[in-house]
């Protein structure tokens, strides 16, 4: 399939809400990237890493991914719904309570 064609860089953090609530939901930026972009794949760990943080192409659609809960949250896996082909970013977002979002369990 296409995903052994394409090298993904992948960003996790937390972002707190502005609501004065005190939640923190939790965030995953898989960036894909054809590997043909990409010098000498078979070297060494640091070129690729290098040629991969420095890759901007612009060129493809950002999905983003809400996952629609109660209780559990995304999973990388989830990225595979979208095609690299068209989605060079996806963005898997735990809402409220959800997954690795905190305080678990709690929406309010």
């Amino acid at each position: 399939g296409d995903d052994k064609k394409y090298v993904t860089n992948v960003t996790v953090g937390d972002l707190p809400t502005c609501d004065g609530s005190g939640h923190v939901l939790h965030y995953e930026v898989h960036h894909r990237i054809p590997r043909k972009n990409l010098k000498n794949d078979n070297a060494n760990g640091n070129e690729v890493e290098s040629s991969l943080n420095n890759h901007t192409t612009n060129s493809g659609i950002i999905a983003l991914f809400l996952h629609g809960g109660p209780g559990s949250g995304c999973f990388p896996n989830h990225v595979r719904f979208f095609s690299p082909v068209l989605y060079e970013y996806v963005v898997l977002l735990d809402q409220r309570g959800c997954g690795r979002s905190t305080p678990m369990g709690q929406a309010d």
